[in-house]
């Protein structure tokens, strides 16, 4: 223990050091990575204290030395020595027979193939047939990895690469500078990393999926609202990275149902078919201009869908306003609609929207028929 006891020890506080930190991090990033963090940095804080104090017990308990005053084992000692030799030779007999020396090039390939359908679902027996055919490179990909000859080739370029790693090790040691120069170098291109890679919870991509929404004026006939979706129709078939479209005439994923409301999911084309210029920003900036210039009926607002299905209804992010002054609805339409033209001005924001409107028409009706006597 005096030997790794400050290996454990150091080793222990170099990782809760990556771990606590973690737990830190604000906004939505950080609740997600707080409990991960902290649950790490207790169990490596845990597995220390087993390192340092039960383990050593039970070795003591457990390694005791041979003696040589002619003790005479047990039964249990003699039984447990019987199943030992038992299961040593079975393994060596049948265990043996399981293994196929492969080339280790096509262990290699197998393993890739196995990894492959893995990934592609296969192993989940939706289609029996591909199961069985995963199922069966799996097993030979097995046997493969158990051979002598993949033994020899992994010890073999395991040398080969430790060998590397100590050379390198050797220059690194004698010559300071180069070492330093490069830790400099790692420290610059992390700087760059950092400022250059989205820090954000799930940065947004492209799903080749997009949502077009139009809001027309309330009190508009559904008629109305069909004409204008046509029109939109057509705009967004003109788009050259569009594949297909589906409209949903009376609802939209954010107001609902109803008659001045309609939605498009737009289908781009695979990612093989479109270039940078094509890409789902581009395509969302491009249909921004069109409609703008050629809808002028309503207002449509064009997104992609979030990145965590469920977690939102856009990739953007929601404000809730509340009125706890109890006044007038028509005053605190007018206070949201100050608080998205303030939003709207901002360049880091590409739009801002809200589907409240207390404007729509309404009839308020009062019942002048007498309330039922209540029967004897």
């Amino acid at each position: 223990m005096n030997e790794i006891g400050g290996a454990i020890v150091s080793i222990t506080l170099v990782m809760m050091l990556v771990f606590i930190p973690v737990s830190f991090m604000p906004g939505t990033s950080g609740v997600f990575y707080q409990q991960f963090g902290l649950t790490m940095a207790m169990a490596i804080g845990f597995s220390a204290v087993n390192a340092l104090t039960l383990s050593p017990a039970l070795c003591a308990v457990f390694l005791k030395p041979h003696t040589a005053d002619g003790h005479d084992p047990s039964l249990k000692e003699r039984m447990g020595a019987a199943y030992g030799e038992a299961a040593a030779t079975v393994k060596k007999r049948y265990f043996g027979r399981l293994r196929m020396n492969f080339h280790p090039l096509i262990t290699l390939i197998l393993l890739a193939v196995t990894i492959t359908l893995m990934v592609m679902g296969w192993f989940s027996f939706a289609d029996t047939i591909k199961g069985l055919i995963a199922l069966a490179f799996g097993v030979v990909t097995l046997m493969g990895l158990f051979g002598k000859r993949f033994h020899k080739a992994f010890e073999a370029a395991y040398e080969k690469m430790l060998g590397g790693y100590r050379k390198g090790v050797a220059l690194l040691t004698r010559h300071k500078v180069t070492a330093f120069i490069l830790v400099a170098i790692s420290c610059g291109v992390l700087y760059w990393l950092m400022n250059t890679t989205p820090s954000t919870l799930v940065p947004n991509e492209d799903t080749g999926t997009i949502f077009c929404m139009l809001d027309m004026p309330p009190g508009s006939s559904q008629e109305r609202t069909g004409e204008t979706l046509a029109k939109l129709d057509s705009i967004i078939g003109s788009v050259p990275g569009v594949d297909m479209r589906m409209m949903i005439d009376g609802y939209s994923f954010l107001a609902g149902q109803g008659a001045t409301y309609g939605t498009f999911i737009v289908k781009l084309k695979n990612w093989s078919e479109r270039d940078a210029s094509q890409s789902s920003d581009a395509i969302i900036q491009q249909l921004y201009g069109l409609t703008g210039q050629l809808i002028k009926d309503g207002r449509v607002m064009i997104f992609a869908p979030p990145m965590i299905s469920g977690y939102s209804v856009t990739n953007g992010f929601e404000l809730k306003m509340q009125d706890k002054t109890g006044g007038d609805i028509n005053d605190f339409f007018a206070v949201v609609q100050g608080f998205l033209g303030a939003l709207n001005q901002q360049p880091e924001i590409q739009m801002a929207y809200t589907t409240f409107n207390p404007s729509f028409p309404s009839i308020w009706s009062t019942s002048t028929q007498p309330r039922p006597s209540r029967p004897v």
